[in-house]
């Protein structure tokens, strides 16, 4: 099998959501199809938005534009171990969960008690190209360090098995708690959404763009805080830089912006705050601005960037939320809110709102 390496490799196809290493794999599906129907939504509409799509679209088949990109210093401590020192250092726990190409466990580290999750992946199961991508993903991981962003911890390997060992996030996807709340308060909105920002503009200063933001990919550091979010699944990110133009089309349908699915042109880091945009509408009152009956009609609405504030669901939230979703929901990546800008937004830096 190939092997490894700690090294940045030549980014490949990315690959099946199920071969990311930052996050457990629930065995409930929690990919909602879109339904028979076709609604398109208007202010004066008043039956429920379909579900959303929340499926990863498959990469294209455009070649990689990242053979020669400056990549971060990488902490060097964090170096790959051989398999065997897995059982000197940690004691396996109960499996969390399991896909089609790993099985994610608990795991204690003997020497303090912490646990932690530990994704194991047999090498057989994944392509040549699958196993560069999850290098490429270590090795992001490995040259990150924020508090919401999911933390690295080591990385085992044999010739047979990978050993991903990573930060525990026993309160779960962010989605569930939204489907449980259907919508969050203002104020819980504003946090969650103030620590992502903070964690993306990290990225970006990084030169690291995201590319699959989106609440299944937002994890919960406990089971009884709502808003402490950690990033997750960083299967397919990517580095940018000034010169290089992004074209590979890829992401989940709700959230994708519209520059992706006119990829021809190219897009970079703007990619995130768009999904930020989508996320912070979704939190407020539970669905998603875009929504249709097919993926045509939901791209069609996202590339002409056309949604509502609807009066019975948004009366109750300040001008100062909406002013922020509206200038991440930009279709000209030029007028759309950076990182840092955001940030700076008035509704991020207030207090009490509204909900």
């Amino acid at each position: 099998p190939p092997s490894f390496s700690s090294s940045s490799p030549s980014p490949s196809p990315v690959p099946s959501p199920s071969s990311s290493p930052t996050k457990p794999h629930r065995k409930r599906s929690l990919s909602p199809t879109f339904p028979p129907s076709s609604p398109s939504r208007s202010p004066s509409s008043s039956s429920s938005p379909p579900p959303f799509p929340s499926s990863p679209l498959p990469p294209s088949s455009s070649p990689s534009p990242f053979p020669s990109l400056p990549k971060p210093q990488l902490n060097r401590q964090r170096s790959i171990l051989p398999l065997n020192f897995f059982e000197q250092n940690y004691k396996m726990g109960e499996e969390l969960g399991a896909g089609a190409f790993a099985i994610v466990s608990k795991c204690t580290l003997k020497e303090t008690k912490e646990e932690f999750a530990v994704k194991i992946i047999k090498k057989k199961n994944i392509d040549k190209d699958s196993l560069k991508q999850l290098n490429l993903e270590v090795n992001i991981l490995k040259s990150v360090r924020h508090p919401n962003v999911i933390r690295l911890q080591d990385v085992y390997e044999s010739d047979t098995q990978l050993f991903i060992i990573t930060e525990l996030a026993s309160g779960g996807e962010l989605l569930d708690r939204v489907v449980e709340r259907k919508s969050f308060s203002e104020d819980d909105a504003r946090d969650v959404i103030r620590r992502v920002c903070d964690a993306i503009d990290y990225l970006h200063q990084r030169d690291i763009v995201h590319r699959d933001l989106k609440p299944e990919n937002l994890l919960l550091r406990t089971k009884d805080n709502d808003t402490d979010v950690m990033l997750a699944d960083f299967g397919l990110s990517r580095y940018f830089g000034d010169s290089m133009i992004v074209k590979t089309t890829c992401g989940t349908p709700t959230y994708i912006a519209p520059e992706i699915l006119a990829s021809d042109s190219g897009y970079g880091p703007e990619v995130d705050m768009w999904a930020i945009g989508i996320i912070t509408y979704l939190l407020l009152v539970g669905y998603p601005p875009f929504a249709a009956g097919n993926v045509a009609r939901l791209y069609m609405l996202i590339m002409m960037g056309t949604y509502t504030f609807k009066d019975e669901d948004w009366k109750h939230i300040s001008p100062e939320a909406k002013d922020f979703v509206a200038k991440l929901l930009q279709t000209d990546v030029k007028t759309r809110l950076k990182a840092k800008g955001a940030l700076q937004h008035p509704w991020l830096r207030g207090g009490s709102g509204g909900g």
